[in-house]
């Protein structure tokens, strides 16, 4: 009830090539420059390093559990942690938002201190799906990371394409391990037998950046489509103009033409002296949507602040209004291609 208002922030940190953290960061300063919450209390976050690995992920849960001050968790950033933690987290009665996974497993638990800042892989994945409608992309190959987050918008993509008429010609997987060598492999057995019009690429980058390079250096020429885990500098920084023909699904775009969007890029331009990407902008979105729920809440008791987030009809974001649904779903996030 008084003291700084502790929330946890977990990711792989040591290993992140993203900008969630400064997002965070970000958010977390505007806050407390402007008074801070509840009678001018100010918010302190601290890290913990998952190191992109599930049982680290549970320890650091754990550890998030443990401290009785710990009012709220922003993380965790891979979906087969966030999953199998956010029980966790229920169990201890402490909120948790992810800010960027997209499985739909994550707030189909019916835990009600659960939830998510980005639209699900069934939203991505009827998105992506009727772009390549309405684009005349019939014949489709589809290749995923074989994790929680590729298996899960692959399906929702085979799913939405079914619906919509396209041909699934064959699908794959790769896992963490796979070179350049396992790449070329694939892209010879589906150039030899099939004729595609693209490829559903449900990968992340780095890896997912490295296909697009070897397909391309084998001739695939097609369109390459992926979400919003290849929504990252780092995929043009490797392949270059292998990059050229490659589309992505995100909820972030620095020319939506929005006014709280552009407040944004010039502060955070101005702070860290770069341009911000997708995690940057949930992370900052995330903290301020739980600072929000704190502030309607009138209270730190978790469970106050999840029934006043789910109660809450409009959350200012940096591309337009959202919202969460009864599940701990995120609403009204437009989704660009």
């Amino acid at each position: 009830s008084k003291g700084d208002i502790l929330i946890g922030a977990a990711a792989p940190w040591a290993a992140k090539q993203d900008l969630l953290w400064e997002g965070i960061s970000m958010a977390v300063d505007e806050i407390n420059r402007n008074g801070g919450l509840l009678n001018g209390r100010k918010i302190k976050v601290i890290q913990g390093d998952d190191k992109g690995d599930l049982t680290t992920g549970q320890l650091v849960a754990q550890s998030f559990a443990d401290d009785e001050n710990v009012v709220a968790v922003l993380g965790h950033s891979a979906s087969y942690i966030s999953i199998p933690v956010s029980i966790i987290y229920q169990y201890y009665g402490i909120v948790m938002i992810s800010p960027v996974s997209t499985n739909v497993k994550l707030t189909s638990q019916g835990y009600p201190k659960i939830f998510r800042n980005i639209p699900s892989d069934r939203i991505f994945g009827e998105k992506i799906a009727q772009f390549c409608r309405d684009h005349g992309f019939s014949n489709i190959l589809i290749y995923n990371i074989d994790d929680d987050y590729g298996r899960g918008i692959g399906n929702a993509f085979e799913i939405s394409a079914l619906a919509n008429g396209l041909s699934i010609l064959d699908r794959s997987s790769y896992d963490e391990l796979s070179s350049a060598r396992d790449f070329r492999e694939d892209i010879k057995s589906w150039k030899d037998n099939y004729r595609f019009d693209a490829i559903f690429l449900a990968g992340v980058v780095p890896q997912a950046a490295e296909f697009i390079v070897e397909a391309r250096k084998m001739g695939v020429n097609v369109p390459i489509i992926g979400s919003d885990a290849m929504d990252s500098p780092l995929l043009l920084e490797i392949a270059g103009q292998a990059a050229e023909n490659v589309y992505v699904g995100s909820v972030f775009h620095p020319d939506v033409d929005y006014p709280a969007m552009k407040t944004f890029l010039e502060s955070f331009r101005k702070t860290f002296g770069k341009e911000p990407d997708i995690d940057a902008t949930q992370g900052y979105e995330a903290m301020m949507a739980l600072a929000q729920g704190i502030r309607c809440a009138g209270t730190t008791v978790p469970a106050d602040i999840a029934r006043a987030m789910h109660a809450q009809k409009s959350f200012k974001g940096l591309t337009g209004e959202f919202a969460f649904d009864q599940h701990g779903d995120v609403t009204g996030k437009p989704l660009i291609m």
